[in-house]
């Protein structure tokens, strides 16, 4: 019984240590997605979930197509924000916080009925050790109307 009573602690124990580890999980970015007739502006808000996991700063960039053009990102908080290559970085003290931002598109005239999607990646995710810590890519949407009246 006391054999028992030890591995049965053993396990409990080695439970207690790994599920802590598990918890924090992969940070992500999320972006979310809307509608609009061509010629519309639209604003998407963009964010890293870091899962609990220390960070120092990141970079992310956004991918679009030519339908959509970027005009402008805002973020409370950002280091720096290049509209011409789409990319925005943050840089904090240690946090497991994460960032949010939006981004602002015009939509073409001429732009046809159809869905254009905007991908936002973690270029650099700065780990509390100065490694860069993988994250996965967000996806949204806008989708078109057809032409404005």
């Amino acid at each position: 019984m006391k054999r028992l009573t030890s591995i049965l602690l053993a396990a409990v124990m080695m439970f207690a240590l790994v599920v802590p580890a598990l918890a924090a999980g992969v940070p992500y970015v999320s972006v979310s997605s809307t509608s609009a007739n061509a010629g519309d502006e639209v604003t998407l808000s963009i964010s890293l979930d870091t899962q609990g996991i220390t960070t120092k700063g990141c970079a992310i960039t956004l991918s679009y197509p030519g339908a959509l053009t970027l005009k402008k990102m805002e973020s409370n908080g950002y280091y720096s924000a290049n509209v011409t290559t789409g990319r925005i970085q943050f840089m904090y003290p240690s946090s497991t916080a994460g960032v949010s931002f939006t981004a602002t598109f015009k939509v073409g005239a001429a732009t046809t009925s159809g869905d254009y999607y905007v991908t936002a990646s973690a270029v650099e995710l700065i780990g509390e050790d100065y490694k860069n810590i993988s994250a996965n890519t967000g996806v949204g949407k806008v989708s078109v109307h057809g032409h404005a009246a």
